[in-house]
């Protein structure tokens, strides 16, 4: 609240346990937000962190969430392990799946630069591209390379940084309208 000068420490819950350890939030204003953790479920603030709500998914999935973002209070997506793909657009009162070419790779992050253009990425360099919201995905791969981190900018040029120390960066997946 004060650029950084001070920071508050908050928590989930009052435990100790590995459930506590976040792995990616994304904040649409100083007081509401998501984080996603090891539960796997994604949990909601409405006021700045105080307290934090679990959210549902639509089936029992029992791995990990690493990566989420949210366009505004409605309309979001999430990804994990085992290939999970979710997307809410009711603020996360059900988070669904979105079916991805395959499952066979963990997911470590999501950036999009519209709720309909995006990429999703993480094990081996697998790497998704949707120009519709997840209905169609353009495959893509890195060649082994675990993706941690990305960026996708206005004009859908992407970036991912990987566990090689390689810095990826994509300029032609991302040109063409839906």
């Amino acid at each position: 609240t004060n650029g950084g000068t001070t920071w508050e420490k908050q928590r989930l819950s009052t435990g100790t346990t590995t459930t506590n350890q976040i792995y990616w939030s994304s904040m649409i204003d100083a007081n509401t937000g998501w984080v996603v953790n090891y539960t796997p479920r994604p949990y909601m603030t409405t006021d700045g962190g105080a307290t934090w709500t679990v959210q549902n998914l639509v089936d029992a999935f029992g791995g990990f969430l690493y990566g989420i973002q949210m366009f505004n209070a409605n309309t979001g997506y999430c990804v994990g392990s085992s290939g999970r793909v979710y997307k809410t657009t009711n603020g996360g009162a059900l988070w669904d799946t979105v079916t991805v070419p395959t499952r066979s790779y963990a997911f470590y992050g999501c950036k999009f630069s519209t709720p309909m253009v995006g990429f999703i990425y993480g094990a081996t360099g697998t790497t998704f591209f949707t120009m519709d919201g997840g209905n169609t995905w353009i495959t893509q791969n890195t060649a082994g390379a675990t993706l941690y981190g990305g960026w996708l900018t206005a004009d859908n040029k992407a970036f991912t940084v990987s566990s090689n120390a390689y810095i990826f960066k994509n300029t032609s997946t991302l040109t063409h309208s839906p």
